[in-house]
């Protein structure tokens, strides 16, 4: 599960082959939904990806249930861990991002900073403001992702979120 170790390289297969069950497969509702459920429950970025399916299911119903159906095996696989320790669940699961300054975007902009200048930007009084960041960064891929779906085809929108959230 997600719990302790989020894996993006098999997050990143799984969510291909959601992409290719989409694009070739006979029931390709059915059989990249289930694909999705593995990326998502590998690593939970993905649900980013979601809109870029779901705004191509016709009818309501299907966007509604591809967007509900999505996250299901990552929920399910939380489930013994939200039993006995819901703050470690919390924390390991949805607030991994608080090692801000060692890890991503933030990372190497913090350590470029102390290499350069010497400067420990994590311990300025100001960075606690990067954990907001991180949160409108999210919202606005989510939003991103939403119009990506209706302007480009899906290979072309998935690779673009990957090149947002990798960089």
């Amino acid at each position: 599960s997600g719990m302790f170790g989020q894996f993006d390289n098999l997050s990143l297969l799984f969510a291909l082959l959601a992409l290719q069950a989409y694009l070739f497969s006979n029931h390709r509702s059915v059989s990249s939904l289930f694909f999705f459920n593995l990326s998502i429950a590998f690593k939970h970025f993905t649900a980013m990806l979601v809109p870029l399916f779901a705004f191509r299911e016709s009818g309501t119903l299907k966007k509604v249930i591809f967007i509900a159906g999505a996250p299901l095996f990552f929920f399910g696989s939380l489930i013994p861990y939200a039993t006995s320790d819901v703050r470690a669940l919390a924390h390991h699961v949805f607030q991994y991002n608080l090692h801000a300054g060692y890890w991503g975007w933030s990372g190497l902009i913090c350590r470029t900073s102390l290499f350069l200048t010497g400067v420990d930007l994590t311990k300025q009084s100001w960075f606690h403001y990067t954990y907001q960041f991180n949160t409108m960064l999210y919202i606005a891929m989510l939003l991103a992702a939403i119009w990506l779906a209706k302007r480009f085809p899906l290979w072309e929108s998935m690779l673009i979120m990957f090149l947002i959230f990798y960089s």
